[in-house]
Parts: C-alpha cells; sequence; structure tokens
C-alpha cells in the first residue's frame, strides 16, 4: 500500500512538472510572439508608408504648374504643366497641385470640373486666378477638396458661385477672393460641406442675393 501510495506521488509529481513546463513554455510564447508582431505591425506600417512606394509614385501625387510650362510635359517639378485645367485633369486622386507664383486666365483655367480629393496651393509666391466670364470650378459630390493659398479675383458669371460650385466637402485656407460677380453666391455656392479658414472675401456681389458665399444643405 505504501509502495503505492509513493508511486502514485511519484507518478503525480511527474505530470505536475510536465503541465508546469508546458505553461512556462506557453507564457514564454506568447510573450515572443507578442514582441514579433509589434514588429511587424511596425515594419508593415513603414513599407507601407515608404519602402513599397517608389520615389516616381510619391511623385506622381505631386503635380506642377507655371505659366512657364507646357501641358505637353509631365506635370513635375522640372516639367511643369501650364494650365490649371490640364494640371487637374491629368492628376491622380488624393494628389497635391501646386501652382507657380502668376496670373492664370483663359479657358483652360476656368470652367474645371473636380471629381477626385485633391489639394490645390501656391508656391513660389501670389497666384491669381481670373474666370473673366467663367466659373473656376465645379466640385462633383463626394469630394474633398482643399484649396489653399490663391487668390480669386475680376469674375463675372451667370452661375451659381461665380468662382466655386460645390456639392462635395470644400475647404479653402488663406485666400482671397475679390471682385467676383454671379446670380446667387458671387463668389461660392455650396451644396455640400463648407469650411473657410483665414481668408478674405472682399467686393463679392450676386444678381440675385447679395451675398458672396451662399450654402444649402
Amino acid at each position: 500500500m505504501k509502495k503505492y501510495r509513493f508511486s502514485l506521488i511519484i507518478l503525480l509529481s511527474i505530470i505536475l512538472i510536465i503541465l508546469l513546463s508546458g505553461t512556462c513554455f506557453a507564457i514564454d510564447n506568447n510573450t515572443s510572439n507578442e514582441k514579433q508582431n509589434n514588429l511587424n505591425i511596425s515594419n508593415i506600417n513603414t513599407q507601407n508608408n515608404y519602402s513599397q512606394i517608389t520615389p516616381l509614385e510619391i511623385e506622381n501625387n505631386k503635380y506642377y504648374i507655371s505659366n512657364n510650362g507646357d501641358d505637353s510635359n509631365d506635370g513635375t517639378i522640372n516639367h511643369p504643366f501650364k494650365s490649371i485645367k490640364t494640371g487637374i485633369d491629368k492628376s491622380k486622386n488624393n494628389s497635391i497641385i501646386y501652382i507657380d507664383s502668376g496670373t492664370y486666365t483663359g479657358n483652360k483655367n476656368s470652367n474645371i470640373t473636380i471629381n477626385k480629393n485633391l489639394k490645390i496651393t501656391s508656391y513660389n509666391g501670389e497666384v491669381i486666378i481670373t474666370g473673366e466670364n467663367n466659373q473656376i470650378f465645379k466640385i462633383t459630390k463626394n469630394t474633398n477638396v482643399i484649396i489653399n493659398n490663391l487668390t480669386f479675383k475680376n469674375t463675372k458669371t451667370n452661375t451659381n458661385g461665380g468662382i466655386i460650385y460645390s456639392e462635395g466637402n470644400l475647404t479653402i485656407n488663406n485666400s482671397k477672393l475679390t471682385n467676383n460677380t454671379a446670380q446667387n453666391g458671387g463668389a461660392i455656392y455650396s451644396q455640400g460641406n463648407l469650411t473657410i479658414d483665414n481668408t478674405k472675401f472682399n467686393n463679392n456681389s450676386a444678381q440675385m442675393e447679395e451675398q458672396s458665399t451662399q450654402t444649402q444643405n
């Protein structure tokens, strides 16, 4: 009987040792896997942002426009497009459009439909865009557009929104809108979401309603 109890105790001790060893191994594995997963997440994020995107692809998300450019160019900083319309039409979704300093007018710098997410901004100095008798931008639904540091002036149209008609999400920063006239919304007519920050409106008028901006939701 004593031998049986002694054997049973030894057997239980062996089983207990095996179980404890297995538990320790599992804890080490979980700890090791957790560290590895953290490294993998870090690596994936880095690769998604940089390693898996070639310099050419990054550059292709930036398009440059200059009065000294040519619309047959590829839109890079050394070979910019000449017109705003060409730059926007040839850009990819989620791109930045850089417009060189100067005055832009005429058909290729007005009546432009934006149906992709874009940021449009100046560089190298002031950019003045004049539509004359044409609206500048029409922004479609479900589109996010940011306009930064641009001057719109001396545009007169019979449309809704002398400068911009928007059905999307429009943000205007650090810009100027001066001497623009339309049937409604002398400068901007928005049927979407409109955010304006640090932007000056001066002498804009609407033929139907005397206001620079009009929004309808």
